[in-house]
Formats: structure tokens, sequence, C-alpha cells
């Protein structure tokens, strides 16, 4: 039977030494073939990944991830990649060789009928300053200028530096962060949304409620 749509984020495939899940998301993506309308990737599908020179060499672990992405878009699946903050910074590679929709920011969709909108999830706390002025920072012109000069072994150590950082930085946050994801989905909701599909912040939740009669739902991918 056809699936309309399939959500994945935050599996975070490292560039080095995660064969075996790797392995596992490759499988997942076979059994979708021909099967499935629309994959949506809500960001950090992979735990470092920018498209810089010899990305292919650095990144040699995700061939077969990307190749079983490509198999799907030819086979006639919808890809739309929603960057996180661990994967961003998509070019060409992404776009036309695996054939995927980038997305940079948040986007909204219809789905039989339902507004839905989708974000990685990482600019919902408002609170966290630091974290949104090294999201900035990271996306910034002087980045830019270091991504076209600097020896790309230079980068890939960098960004797994910051990648590491980033981890260690989210896991210590005491924020009550299903409150603070819940009452975002609240609000768009009243924006008019029905659905509401999140990731970033590692913690799988439902909720749901009815406004003005009709139905809306919240989901965290965990």
């Amino acid at each position: 039977s056809l699936i309309k749509a399939v959500f994945i984020s935050d599996l975070h495939l490292k560039p080095e030494g995660d064969t075996k899940r790797s392995a596992e998301l490759v499988r997942f993506l076979e059994a979708l073939r021909s099967r499935c309308e629309h994959l949506f990737i809500l960001g950090d599908l992979f735990d470092f990944y920018l498209e810089i020179p010899e990305a292919h060499h650095l990144f040699g672990e995700y061939r077969k991830v990307f190749g079983a992405l490509g198999d799907l878009n030819r086979l006639g699946t919808h890809i739309i990649y929603i960057e996180g903050n661990h994967d961003f910074r998509f070019g060409r590679f992404i776009s036309q060789g695996v054939g995927a929709e980038i997305i940079t920011e948040d986007t909204e969709i219809l789905l039989d009928g339902y507004s839905c909108y989708l974000a990685h999830g990482d600019q919902v706390n408002e609170n966290d300053a630091g974290y949104l002025r090294l999201r900035d920072f990271l996306r910034g012109g002087f980045v830019s200028f270091c991504l076209r000069h600097l020896p790309p072994h230079w980068i890939y150590g960098i960004g797994n530096y910051f990648s590491k950082k980033s981890r260690v930085y989210t896991e210590g946050k005491n924020d009550d962060l299903d409150e603070i994801y819940r009452q975002f989905a609240a609000d768009r909701w009243e924006d008019g949304y029905d659905v509401v599909i999140l990731g970033h912040n590692h913690k799988q939740d439902h909720h749901e409620a009815v406004i003005g009669g009709r139905r809306r739902l919240y989901l965290n991918l965990g």
C-alpha cells in the first residue's frame, strides 16, 4: 500500500564508526521504495555534514545512505530535507545528486487537507540566547569565508569539534523543553496550522487538542 508521508530526524549518523546504524537506515529506506509519496527529513540525519570540497572522501561512510535516498527519489518519492543544526549548508550534491528539495528554515505543507508546520526545532527555545548566537555565527559570512579558503580536512576537524560541543551543551540544558515545545506548537495552532512536527530536542512527544472544533496535533520525532 502507498504511504502518503514519512517523517524522520535526529539520527545523528557519525562520519566514522557508525556503519551499523547507517545500514539500518539504508534497509529502512529500501523498504520504502515505490511505496512512499513524501519523505521528510527534519534535520540532523547526520551528526556532522557540510558540502565542502572532498566531501565524498571525508564523509565516505554516508555514501550508502545518499545512494538509498537517491534511489528513493528516482523511484518517485519526493524528498524534502529541512536543514538541522548539525547538517546544513547543503549544495548541489544533495539537491541534484540525491534529488532532495532543500529547506533552510521552517516550511508548511498541505497533506490530505491538513495544514502542517514543519521545522527542525532548534529555534523553538527563544530563551537559549547562547545557542541562537552560535547558530547565526555558523551561518554567517565569516564561516562562509572559511569554507571557501580553509583546507577541507581543517573544516572537517573544526566541524566535528563544534558538533560535539553542541551535543554536550544541549544535553546539559535544564529548560523544561517539553512545555516550551508544546507551547510553540499551540502558538502555531493559533496561527491556523492543524499539525506541527518538530525534532531537535530528542524527546519524543505526542500532544493533541481541539481548537475551533478542529483536531490539532503536535509531534516531536524524538
